[in-house]
């Protein structure tokens, strides 16, 4: 089909469902989605057409760059008016109809008579849905693969709140800031250590090193829900009542500044360095050093964190 069409219409009022159809026999030709707000339009421009027009009545449908263009002639040259809301008017609010869901609409000139016509745009996913889809995967499977390469260090950080005490494995983290000096951290919402954080003041982020695969592991396979981690590895409290693993002499404690949720499934939160220590050099371990660690709780699992 091509993309201007007409369609004849009888002056009576089931020509709007005779309009009705032969819009989404039309759409359905050219390809396009958002006929529900087209077919709305077209029947109230119909209905217009049908009681203040007169004969003959035509449909008219053209397809546009970014959307379509309905019309509807007839041979009466006056047009039709916005009508302001009142209660107790029962008809005549059509073209309000057509304003607001149209991006221009008015009347012209046709034929002896005139043409009410509204441009209504298309949702921008049905240029092309499904390439727009194709386009997305491959740019998540493209950043995927460029931050695997990058390697990112592991971190396992730690918080208490109110006697309870949490940690996790964490690959998600950079800093953030220079001046002042602040770093990012994004937990899982899936996780234990992502609740009690949002509850506590300071985190604690331990920087672990190649030699540290069973604190990772301890901390990255097993769930908070189920065990107490740090019942099973020589941890302390440390400022700020933060539990802090003996074990990792490369630490921070800093103060959770922000909490962020873009609705993802992780929260990121941006903190402050109030306390820190550093031990002798060791090689850090990279999210590559724990690729065959099973997590405690998969990302797509979002246990409510309030």
């Amino acid at each position: 089909m091509e993309s201007y069409s007409t369609v004849a219409l009888p002056a009576e009022r089931s020509s709007v469902r005779t309009a009705r159809q032969a819009t989404r026999a039309w759409f359905d030709a050219i390809g396009n989605d958002g006929f529900d707000e087209t077919a709305l339009v077209v029947a109230e421009l119909v209905t217009n057409a049908v009681v203040h027009g007169d004969p003959p009545i035509v449909l008219h449908l053209w397809r546009e760059p970014d959307g379509v263009r309905v019309g509807v002639s007839d041979r009466n040259p006056v047009s039709g008016v916005v009508q302001p809301v009142a209660p107790m008017r029962p008809s005549g609010l059509g073209l309000r109809i057509v304003d607001h869901l149209s991006d221009r609409w008015g009347a012209t000139a046709h034929d002896g008579g005139k043409v009410v016509w509204a441009e209504i745009p298309l949702p921008v996913a049905s240029v092309d849905l499904r390439a727009d889809v194709v386009l997305a995967t491959e740019a998540r499977g493209t950043l995927e693969e460029l931050s695997e390469r990058a390697d990112t260090t592991m971190v396992i950080v730690t918080a208490a709140y109110r006697g309870e005490r949490a940690g996790c494995l964490v690959g998600f983290h950079c800093q953030c800031s220079i001046d002042p000096v602040r770093h990012a951290i994004w937990l899982s919402k899936a996780n234990h250590t992502c609740r009690v954080a949002l509850q506590a003041t300071h985190l604690g982020i331990h920087f672990l090193a190649t030699e540290d695969k069973d604190l990772a592991r301890l901390f990255g396979e097993q769930t908070g829900d189920e065990i107490d981690k740090f019942a099973q590895c020589d941890a302390a409290d440390g400022a700020h009542g933060v539990p802090l693993l003996s074990a990792c002499a490369d630490r921070v404690v800093a103060q959770r500044k922000t909490a962020m949720d873009d609705g993802s499934d992780h929260i990121c939160f941006v903190v402050e360095p109030v306390d820190a220590h550093r031990g002798t050099e060791r090689m850090p371990m990279r999210l590559s050093d724990v690729s065959d660690l099973e997590p405690g709780h998969a990302a797509e699992e979002r246990a409510p964190v309030t």
